[in-house]
């Protein structure tokens, strides 16, 4: 049985009508699969080695740095992490975050983007002034 994808968390039906979050939901609406959800929260929780250079007078020499680990995307983005940790049982709607992420971090460039996974937007209102 194949799960359909889901656009979670909603409030990305309330934004304002852009090209980026088109995107998105065509992106998020795609079916659920165990295969990928795997793939992507190993690739948004993975920790590497740090890559640290050594400058010398004539090279930069760049080497793993075993003794500290480098953030993952759920320690850079502690808003993202809580949202995945409340859902965690439900794999159609962390798989939409997790593939919210992802499509936001490919598609950053594009006018109009937005973190899927936050809702800051409702925290501002626009006034427009008439002169």
């Amino acid at each position: 049985m194949e799960l359909q994808g889901v656009i979670w968390p909603p409030h990305i039906n309330e934004r304002p009508n852009s090209v980026f979050k088109e995107k998105l939901i065509e992106f998020l609406i795609k079916p659920f699969t165990q295969e990928e959800y795997d793939r992507y929260f190993a690739l948004a929780s993975d920790r590497i080695p740090m890559v640290k250079e050594r400058r010398t007078r004539n090279t930069v020499a760049y080497y793993h740095w075993t003794h500290e680990m480098s953030k993952s995307y759920f320690d850079r983005y502690p808003d993202l992490a809580q949202q995945f940790s409340l859902q965690r049982n439900n794999y159609t709607n962390g798989l939409a975050l997790l593939r919210g992420l992802f499509f936001w971090l490919q598609n950053i460039e594009l006018e109009d983007q937005f973190r899927p996974w936050s809702d800051e937007f409702k925290k501002y209102r626009v006034v427009m002034e008439c002169l």
